[in-house]
């Protein structure tokens, strides 16, 4: 018990919940922005696979600010897909973020496959770049817990920490 205790409580599990938190909550973001403006948007899920894909991609062959706004763009480009369907041809938005939904999940392993050379579940062949990250080695100064707080909190990428300002911003804004 005080081993489970131990992994939950320590710097390298708080830094691992902040990372894998970070691509969720900025879906969970966007979906309230949507529903607070009126609309419904089921698509999310395939709307972060495809960005995700894109920016993975397009940055193992460009830097990596080229690869996130191509991510953005793809991202944009279906949430405008879903648009079009929805209110110039009368498609349920259900249904269409379905499809939308659907289609990148399986087109996402499909391209994946062939970015690769056939692998289907991950992209640790392509040589993309990573976001840079904040490295606050001053915290560790800090008597007491600052070995603790370096070892969670620095090391996260800008995006993290830009995302982290946009809750608040919306909280402010909302």
């Amino acid at each position: 018990m005080t081993e489970f205790l131990t992994t939950v409580v320590s710097a390298a599990f708080f830094f691992a919940v902040i990372r894998t938190t970070i691509p969720i909550l900025l879906a969970a973001l966007g979906g309230l922005l949507a529903d607070l403006s009126g609309a419904l948007n089921v698509a999310l899920e395939g709307m972060m696979l495809s960005a995700a894909l894109t920016a993975v991609i397009v940055s193992a062959y460009y830097p990596w600010w080229v690869g996130l706004l191509a991510g953005l763009v793809i991202g944009m480009l279906l949430g405008a897909l879903m648009a079009l369907f929805h209110l110039r041809f009368g498609a349920d938005v259900v249904l269409v973020g379905f499809a939308i939904n659907l289609m990148a999940a399986g087109g996402t392993v499909f391209i994946l496959a062939q970015a690769t050379g056939g692998d289907k579940g991950s992209s640790l062949a392509l040589p993309s770049k990573a976001i840079p990250r904040l490295d606050l080695q001053w915290l560790g100064a800090i008597p007491g817990i600052g070995g603790t707080l370096r070892a969670a909190l620095s090391g996260h990428s800008y995006l993290t920490w830009a995302t982290l300002l946009l809750v608040f911003g919306i909280w402010f804004m909302l």
